[in-house]
């Protein structure tokens, strides 16, 4: 028997899922093709809504990238952007959005002018 012939008697062998509480069916000899396997949803945590503050004082210093807290997460209501509390990229990114839109320096930080703006809306 050429090696070819034995490949092709194999019978193929179905992955054991976890948890799983039947065994799968037999394979059917017919030639279709199966069907491409759907991918799991990618499962992701909601995000809590933050928590409501008042409308914050300036806290003394500009939040930039690399800021965190409470600050930040008033910020980013205001800006419509993920409410985590950490200034990353897109909160950079959301604020320099935001001033422009409102005419002043995209710099992205928010500073005693951009913080002024954010509390007259």
């Amino acid at each position: 028997m050429s090696e070819d012939q034995q490949i092709e008697d194999v019978e193929p062998v179905e992955p054991v899922v976890e948890g799983a509480t039947e065994a799968p069916a037999p394979k059917k000899a017919a030639a279709k093709k199966a069907a491409p396997a759907k991918k799991a949803a990618a499962s992701v945590a909601p995000v809590a809504a933050p928590a409501k503050i008042s409308t914050p004082d300036y806290p003394g210093r500009p939040l930039r990238r690399g800021s965190d807290g409470e600050m930040v997460r008033w910020l980013q209501g205001q800006i419509s952007t993920e409410v985590d509390g950490v200034f990353g990229h897109h909160t950079e990114k959301a604020l320099r959005v935001w001033q422009r839109r409102h005419k002043l320096a995209s710099d992205g930080v928010a500073g005693p002018k951009t913080w002024r703006a954010l509390t007259a809306q």
